[in-house]
This record gives structure tokens, sequence and C-alpha cells, in this order.
């Protein structure tokens, strides 16, 4: 066979009900242990498939990393390396020999299905589980259908989630704008997230971006049709936020996709942003019951098919209180020292000593972020660093790279 078709399966219910709904076509289930060889993902990933008689396969995890791999991808486009998780964990498994690889993914489900979903991990069950769910309610119910009729929660619900009225009471062209402009992914509707390490001039400039490339687009599409925002039912304003949403995030994921595979031979396909299930989920109206049962839909049908719930399978992984409390009783890693190896290589992948990139930014704001960026990645021991810090260096190295090969072809002069 020159082609292969294979599940990327995680431990999570979307991947899962991808596995359900392929029925009797036993193809192999690949598990990416962006968590590590000891990650509970695995086991819980590896029980789900062999429950249901396919093959479970695990991709590795590089000790020498392969950097003419990494440059390369680098090279194919934006989004390739995104994170630390990505530079030793590889897609590298027993294809049978198969020249190209058909790999299907369950990503994107997320926010087509709840926007964004708040929730615990797959990994975590039981009172745990549903201690985590109600206390992220604050940030959910803003996607249903209950808030959305009249974009306010009422007095009862206001005082039950300690979320202060004044700051949902507005308009729905105010709501769109506040889910549009921020940079972190996962928002609440009228809240301000702040970049983690810009100053404010630099902000300012992103939201401008934002503003005029997306959201005054999207509104003169909307009037056009003569739509008026405010009037729309919950159905509507729900159509309206998923598709901004599409256009904000969950298109990235297919780019992100279609650059990997210029370096390679494997072509991702998202079913669940394909057609009839995509437009299903573009329409679908959140309930409050919704709120606490986080993706009713797919528990459910992976419970048909499988004769199982999925929380049955991830007790198996973490089944009591008392492993929980154990778990927050240890004392945390020093976060600095778990990225040591992602440094390495990425300062392996370019040399920070070379600013080049900042001579393209004749604004100085601009090029005293980019410069600054040099800087912590050269003399990266000196800064305490969380995931979100080392994934905007991650996605620099990679605009670094993807900018000398634009260069070296000719595309853009220096």
């Amino acid at each position: 066979k020159d082609q292969e078709t294979v599940l990327l399966k995680s431990g999570g219910i979307d991947s899962a009900v991808l596995l359900a709904a392929l029925g009797e076509n036993k193809i192999p289930c690949v598990h990416l242990p962006y968590g590590g060889d000891k990650d509970p993902q695995i086991s819980l990933a590896r029980d789900i498939v062999e429950y249901r008689g396919f093959p479970f396969r695990k991709g590795s995890i590089q000790n020498n990393t392969d950097l003419d791999r990494l440059i390369n991808l680098c090279k194919s486009g934006l989004g390739t390396i995104p994170g630390p998780q990505y530079l030793r964990t590889s897609l590298e498994v027993d294809f049978n020999a198969a020249s190209k690889i058909i790999a299907l993914s369950g990503q994107n489900i997320d926010t087509l299905y709840h926007v964004d979903t708040f929730a615990p991990g797959s990994i975590v069950t039981g009172i745990i589980k549903y201690i985590r769910i109600f206390k992220s309610i604050k940030k959910r119910v803003f996607y249903s259908r209950f808030f959305l009729r009249k974009l306010n929660l009422g007095v009862f619900l206001s005082i039950v989630l300690s979320i202060k009225r004044s700051k949902h009471k507005r308009s729905f062209t105010d709501y769109l704008k506040s889910i549009c402009l921020p940079a972190v992914e996962h928002s609440i509707p009228f809240s301000r997230p702040k970049f983690s390490s810009h100053h404010g001039i630099i902000e300012d400039n992103f939201k401008s971006c934002k503003t005029k490339g997306l959201f005054q687009r999207f509104i003169s599409i909307v009037h056009s049709r003569e739509i008026n925002l405010d009037e729309l039912s919950s159905g509507g304003k729900i159509h309206l936020i998923k598709v901004l949403r599409w256009c904000r995030t969950i298109q990235n994921v297919p780019v992100n996709y279609q650059n990997l595979e210029f370096a390679g031979t494997i072509q991702r396909i998202i079913p669940y942003t394909q057609g009839p299930i995509a437009n299903f989920f573009l329409h679908y109206e959140l309930s409050l019951v919704e709120m606490v049962k986080i993706k009713e839909l797919s528990h459910r049908y992976f419970e048909q098919k499988f004769g199982r719930s999925h929380g049955y399978f991830a007790a198996k992984q973490q089944n009591s209180l008392l492993t929980y409390v154990k778990q927050k009783m240890k004392p945390k890693k020093n976060q600095e020292a778990n990225y040591d190896d992602a440094f390495k290589i990425l300062n392996q992948l370019i040399d920070a000593s070379d600013t080049w990139l900042g001579s393209m930014f004749k604004d100085n704001d601009n090029h005293e972020y980019i410069i600054n960026l040099y800087k912590k990645l050269e003399h990266h021991e000196k800064h305490n660093w969380k995931k979100a810090q080392v994934m905007e260096i991650c996605r620099f190295v990679n605009l670094n790279l993807l900018m000398q090969g634009v260069l070296r072809k000719g595309l853009l002069k220096r």
C-alpha cells in the first residue's frame, strides 16, 4: 500500500467520538505523547482503543532532536512548532511502508460546540471534575441560550455566579468586539485579558489590527445583509459568535496542518470542520444544563457506541480523591527547569545574538519588542518562564526561520 489512514487518538472525548464513529473500520490509532512517556493520557487512550479492538500505536519522543526536520517545518509556514511539546514529539511509528499518511484529528470541536469550554481535562474525574466545572460556569454562561436571548443573566444567576450585572448589560455589537480582539485564544466576553509580556503600545497596535482586519470587516458584511444585531434570536447570535470565532482561531488549525504537509508525508484531516458536522455545530445552541454537562452530545454518543461512559475509562487512570490530594500536596517543580531542554533546542535552531529580524521593523515599539524576544531567548536562564511565554518564543523562532526561507527565495528584500 502507498497510503494508510490513521486516527490521532488522545485520551479525550473528541477523538474517542471519532473512534466510535469508525464502527468496524479498524484503522490504526496513534497517540502522540506530548505530556511525556509517563503521561496517564497514554494508558487512557490505549484502554479506549483496545476496548474497541483497534490497533494502538504510540508516537516517539526523540532523544536526539532532528534539527533539520524542525528547520524544514518552520520554513514551511507559521504554526508548525507552536509550543515546546512539539520539539521532540513526532509521528514516527510503523506505517507499513506507506508513502502517504492520512491522519484523522479530533481538533476544533471544543470551539465549534462550546466556543470555549473552560472545562477540566479528560483525565479528571469524580467530585474533583464537578468542583472545577461548577467553578468555571461563570466563564461559560455567556455562551448559553439563556444569556444570549436578552444579553442578561437576571438577578438570581448574577448573584449565584458572583457576576456584576453592569459587566454584561451591553449591546451585542460590544459582545462581538469583546471576543474578537483578545490575543489569548480563550477569553470571556466583556473581559479584558492582557498580553503576558507586551507593553501597552504593542497591545494597542494588535487590537487596532484586529479591529480593522477582522471586526470591522465582519460587521460590515453583517450590516450589508441588513441584519439588526440586537434583534437577533439566541440562535442567530450564537451562529455569528461561532462564525467570528472560526475566522479568529478555528481556521488556524487546518492552515497549520497545511503548512506541516509541505515538510512531510502526513495529510491531517479534521472531520469536525467538514460539511454537515461543522454546519450543525455552527448553529447549535447551548442550554443551561450544558454549562454543567460539558459536551453532553459527545458523551451520549460515545456511551451509546461503547456501552460504557468515557468517565469509566478515565476513572481507571485517576480514580480517587486521595490521589488528587496527594498530587496537590507535592511541592511544585521549578517551571524554569522544565523548559531547559526546549530552550537548548530553540537556541540551536537560530542564533539569538543575530537580531536581524528586528531591522525589518521601523516602528520603535515593534522593533524593541522583537529585540527583547531575542534577548529573552539568548539569556533564558535569567527568567522564570510560564508555558504561554515559552510558546511565544517557539512561535518567534518559527517566524525567524520562515522569514529566512522567504528571503532566500527572493520573495522579499531584507
